[in-house]
């Protein structure tokens, strides 16, 4: 639910939506950051002879979260357009993103010591990491649309500023 509704292709923005989306405060940076920190650790762990009975359960359950957590907060974060540093924000995620698929591809071409325990979610894997890369590209492709609205709106005189600069040329003339 977004702060904007599409009648026959016109994108028309609703304040009534807008405000029940932004009525719940999520700190994104602060939830992007605990998102990279347990990326870090499972990146460490992995790394580590760890005693599979005692830790697989925790690694999978910890990679499944990752996935629907990184999905979840770009969701909100494409919700809402108005968000204050939200590029910000998308830059973070897409580092994220980007960090887990290339943790998930060492996963699955071997190159972690736990390997053989995890050969099972290879497949899951493959699929969280394609999916991964498919949303870092969807991020890359809002932060390129806003870098450029935001280069024609610097570029853009607005009807007052071009009244302006009209209105000195005038009296300039006229002394």
């Amino acid at each position: 639910m977004c702060g904007f509704i599409i009648y026959a292709s016109v994108l028309c923005y609703d304040p009534k939506i807008e405000k029940e989306v932004m009525e719940k405060q999520i700190n994104f940076g602060d939830n992007i950051f605990f998102l990279t920190l347990i990326l870090k650790g499972l990146s460490s762990g992995l790394r580590l002879s760890l005693d599979h009975d005692l830790f697989l359960d925790k690694l999978v359950e910890d990679i499944f979260f990752l996935e629907g957590s990184i999905e979840k907060v770009f969701e909100l974060i494409k919700q809402r357009i108005l968000l204050i540093d939200r590029l910000e924000h998308l830059k973070n995620l897409e580092t994220l993103s980007s960090d887990f698929a290339v943790f998930l591809e060492e996963i699955i071409m071997g190159d972690v010591p736990v390997v053989e325990h995890l050969a099972a979610f290879s497949e899951k894997f493959d699929s969280i990491k394609d999916r991964q890369h498919k949303l870092v590209s969807e991020i890359k492709g809002i932060i390129h649309d806003n870098d450029q609205s935001e280069t024609t709106e610097e570029d853009m005189v607005s009807r007052e500023e071009f009244e302006f600069l009209l209105a000195e040329e005038n009296e300039e003339n006229d002394d």
